[in-house]
């Protein structure tokens, strides 16, 4: 009987025991959850984290390689430009002024002289000083004659024909037709302006005036007989005296 109540005193006595330690396990186990739900979104966290720097040094890597990419190409680019620059020669010292004005006063008399080529005949004499001149003209613009002596070749050019423009002369000589006859006659040149031939019976004349490619026969009986009496008197027949001689105007048919 005793022993009995014995073991009911301590069930007794270690139910409130068994009920705190259930409810401590229960505690304990909803911490420990608590504290694993925890860790579980720390790592997460850490995670994305992690991600995130990992992709962002991806980033900065790509971009530090193609900033070095574009840096080489630069320094490249410098070298070659220095190589360059030292195997040029050097640039050629400054020009003066006054040579600057020289020259550009030599490519005016160039200027002015062809304007005056323009102006000269093309026959005789004159062919060959107007050759001349047009190669003065060309040596003032390249730099290789002085503007002074072009200037003095101009004016001795002009001399020249003034000269053969005042000069009137005679020779013998055949002349072909266009109708292809070929008639003895005299030409006359007058100056730098015509060239006239006549034949020895006034019964044919012609005319070229500088420049012109063909004859143009005279077609007054008047004036070619005017034109037979200065060849003779230029040639020294005949009686001395005056001649009438054409302008070209009036020579034409």
């Amino acid at each position: 009987m005793s022993c009995r109540s014995a073991l009911l005193l301590f069930a007794l006595g270690a139910a409130p025991i068994f009920a705190q330690s259930a409810d401590d396990v229960v505690r304990e186990t909803k911490r420990l959850k608590a504290q694993a739900d925890q860790e579980r979104r720390l790592y997460v966290a850490d995670s994305i984290r992690q991600a995130e720097w990992a992709r962002q040094s991806r980033e900065r890597l790509a971009t530090m390689r193609a900033e070095a990419a574009r840096l080489g190409r630069q320094r490249d680019s410098l070298r070659a430009f220095v190589d360059r620059g030292l195997r040029a020669p050097p640039p050629p010292p400054p020009t003066p002024a006054g040579v600057v004005q020289r020259q550009a006063f030599a490519v005016a008399v160039a200027q002015k002289i062809d304007t005056a080529l323009g102006l000269l005949g093309n026959v005789g004499e004159i062919a060959s000083s107007r050759s001349d001149l047009e190669a003065v003209s060309r040596s003032l613009k390249s730099g290789k004659t002085d503007a002074a002596e072009g200037i003095a070749r101009l004016f001795d050019t002009w001399a020249e024909g003034l000269e053969a423009a005042l000069r009137i002369s005679a020779r013998p000589g055949t002349h072909t037709t266009s109708t292809g006859r070929a008639l003895r006659g005299t030409y006359l040149q007058l100056g730098t302006l015509s060239e006239i031939f006549v034949d020895g019976t006034a019964e044919y004349a012609a005319i070229r005036e500088t420049g012109d490619s063909g004859w143009r026969p005279v077609s007054d009986a008047k004036l070619r007989t005017s034109l037979r009496q200065a060849a003779d008197r230029l040639a020294g027949d005949g009686t001395p005296g005056w001649v009438w001689l054409p302008r070209v105007q009036e020579a034409k048919p």
